[in-house]
């Protein structure tokens, strides 16, 4: 996905049709940005967090803690979760995090994970809930 939507943008600058095998971002669901663009496989950030969400219910789990990278899918998929989940009752708090090219944690977010995981085992005392 990481070339595929900026090339998907110049695609469609330049009116010629691009198809994607295996890119899955929901970004590229946008006609807007990308006109040209078509895919021979589906996005997969909605059907994703539906089953997501379907299991959390067949478990009565109310709160829902995510943990996501801030990239095209990243987002994607945190935002269609907590639309899915929102919409089933259950409450979602989410907890973003990227990376710079050299692998480090750009945003030092990742070293509050021991912090999250202790307020998530306090909560969890409190009701039904789940860290994806």
């Amino acid at each position: 996905d990481s070339s595929t939507s900026p090339l998907g943008i110049l695609s469609g600058v330049h009116n010629v049709s691009q198809i994607g095998f295996a890119a899955s971002s929901s970004d590229l669901d946008i006609k807007s940005q990308f006109p040209y663009y078509g895919r021979t496989i589906p996005s997969s950030t909605n059907g994703d967090a539906t089953a997501v969400v379907a299991y959390l219910q067949k478990y009565n789990i109310t709160k829902l803690n995510v943990l996501f990278v801030t990239d095209a899918f990243g987002s994607a998929y945190q935002n269609a979760l907590q639309d899915i989940a929102g919409a089933a009752g259950i409450e979602t708090i989410s907890h973003s995090f990227s990376f710079s090219s050299d692998g480090s944690n750009t945003n030092g977010d990742l070293e509050d994970i021991n912090n999250i995981n202790d307020n998530r085992e306090r909560k969890r005392r409190r009701g039904s809930e789940i860290m994806l």
